[in-house]
């Protein structure tokens, strides 16, 4: 079920065993341009992936729940398992046994029912995402207790399915991780409003949020991943650009504008000083929106990697600010979810006694909501 809501984060594979390594630009099946070609140049010089053989990496090829466990036991290290799992096709001397009885040793894969795993079956969205987000937290890579975290990432955790249209269709088993990967970043949309969860997860996608969690848990993790993350000459082209912003149309600016006209009602009873309209964090809000829309995906940091300050830093006068997301049909919707939240109302509300920290703009596009505020000098 779609819900209005507000998200804020401050300041804030896929496997060919037997194929012979290679650099990503020599698969010919991965150019240079691709959205994929960062992430399996960068799991393919890491030894996590390697190729499918004849110079291809096959990247709209599916992965199987046996190729995921393998390349999770592979950044491990390739551990010797603690016990040998009952799964009656999982036979001694495979290529995957290890690694299913070692995932299955640290409850990270549990089976398929009927005492099977399934290796050689595709692995759909969420079942990627359970195996991985279990694996991550199994191994501390990343926070196994929420309260460890900042408010706004916890909201961000509950709020993580509202943009999407089909979020009812996740399992019951998937829900946790599936929340837990959107709200970092590792998982995303296929589309607008759609998570897709039963879908087949490609060897591209496993790389990427492979790719992802690993540079997530090297900032947040308790225990450091034994593979390093991308750096910037990997991080070339995670996704697609975004298109171009269409011109604003009279709704679009209407709506916005109404936004203006309700926060700064509530500036005023809260003492603060009205906001004064500034049309450059406007085009810059506006412009995310967009992308959060087109691209299918609601966050601070989109998925090519520019966060809340880059954009604020490249896109306007102003060298810092905050920045707010909503989800909702009408202006009074975002303006009632951000009032109704601490976080956003602090940055909403705050006077910060200064003022240049007065400007603020505001963007509309499909039922999404980008406030971005100064917060710093110029």
């Amino acid at each position: 079920m779609r819900r209005t809501i507000s998200s804020i984060l401050c300041a804030l594979l896929l496997l060919g065993l037997f194929a012979p390594m290679a650099s990503a630009n020599t698969f010919g099946d991965v150019p240079a341009g691709e959205w994929f070609a960062p992430y399996v140049r960068w799991a393919n010089a890491n030894g996590i992936m390697q190729g499918t053989g004849g110079g291809n990496f096959s990247p709209n090829a599916p992965m199987t729940r046996a190729q995921l466990v393998t390349i999770l036991w592979r950044i491990d290290g390739e551990p010797t398992p603690t016990h040998i799992a009952d799964f009656s096709d999982v036979a001694s001397g495979q290529w995957y046994t290890d690694a299913v009885n070692w995932a299955a040793s640290r409850s990270i894969v549990s089976g398929v029912g009927d005492g099977r795993f399934a290796p050689h079956d595709n692995i759909s969205r969420e079942q990627f995402a359970t195996i991985l987000g279990r694996w991550a937290l199994s191994m501390r890579y990343l926070p196994n207790d929420f309260s460890d975290l900042s408010d706004e990432l916890q909201e961000a955790f509950i709020g993580a399915f509202d943009p999407f249209d089909d979020d009812h269709t996740v399992s019951s088993w998937a829900v946790a991780e599936m929340r837990f990967l959107l709200t970092f970043g590792v998982i995303g949309g296929t589309g607008a409003n759609t998570l897709n969860p039963q879908g087949i997860a490609t060897r591209a996608q496993g790389a990427a949020m492979v790719a992802r969690l690993v540079g997530v848990s090297h900032e947040y993790g308790w225990q450091v991943m034994p593979v390093p993350p991308m750096d910037n000459g990997d991080h070339v082209l995670p996704q697609p650009d975004p298109e171009p912003t269409p011109p604003v149309t009279d709704s679009q600016r209407e709506f916005e504008l109404e936004v203006l006209r309700l926060i700064n009602i509530e500036r005023v009873n809260a003492g603060a000083t009205p906001f004064i309209w500034d049309e450059s964090l406007a085009v810059v809000a506006r412009a995310h929106s967009v992308d959060m829309a087109t691209r299918g995906f609601f966050a601070h940091i989109c998925p090519s990697g520019v966060s809340a300050n880059d954009r604020i830093n490249n896109g306007t006068r102003w060298s810092s600010g905050g920045e707010c997301l909503a989800f909702g049909n009408t202006p009074f919707s975002a303006v009632q979810a951000w009032m109704n939240s601490p976080l956003h109302r602090t940055i909403i509300l705050n006077d910060w006694g200064a003022p240049w920290m007065h400007f603020v703009g505001i963007g509309y596009y499909n039922q999404r909501w980008t406030l971005k505020t100064t917060m710093g000098t110029y």
